[in-house]
């Protein structure tokens, strides 16, 4: 994918030694749930995963990787991975991340979400900066804050900006069905 040549491209560069990154991947890319991975379309793949979510709140049969603790695990060993390397940058691809979650059984859909908050340059698809359920969805708030002593800042930095338009007309237009 493009996010990852934009890691790659990162990698190579000086400041790959002293930032966590991360590829944010969507639901298609990250579950490891082999029932829900197989489905079709991007959309069956979303609402299996909801469902198995509201069957463990109900206590019924949940999905077996959506575990707290487990995702906890993952979203620790990711860090660890990449705070403590000593060979060189270890920054988490999607690969990586889907390695990591097979040794700790967790769910990387959800570890990634948690890891957002120590990680400080985030890839991720377009749409989910400029969809505000998204954005929210992930914690992610484009605002400056104070944490602490100091600002936090973010920059935003759009790839492929020209396919921008087609994407946030997508987000944005009312959809009508003649059935």
């Amino acid at each position: 994918s493009q996010l990852a040549q934009v890691l790659s491209e990162f990698l190579r560069s000086g400041w790959s030694r002293d930032t966590r990154c991360s590829i944010l991947g969507g639901r298609r890319s990250l579950c490891v749930n082999p029932s829900v991975r197989r489905l079709p379309t991007d959309t069956q793949i979303s609402d299996q995963c909801l469902f198995l979510q509201r069957n463990r709140s109900r206590g019924k049969q949940g999905c077996p990787f959506h575990n707290s603790v487990k995702e906890q695990n993952l979203c620790n060993e990711i860090l660890v991975l990449m705070m403590w390397n000593d060979n060189s940058a270890y920054q988490l691809d999607i690969e990586d991340l889907l390695k990591t979650a097979d040794h700790t059984g967790g769910c990387p859909y959800y570890a990634s979400r948690r890891s957002l908050p120590f990680l400080q340059l985030v890839l991720l698809p377009y749409n989910l900066i400029l969809n505000r359920s998204s954005r929210e969805a992930l914690g992610i708030d484009l605002t400056v804050t104070k944490a602490y002593w100091y600002h936090i800042e973010q920059v935003v930095i759009f790839d492929e900006a020209h396919n921008l338009l087609n994407t946030l007309t997508d987000i944005y237009s009312p959809r009508i069905s003649l059935s």
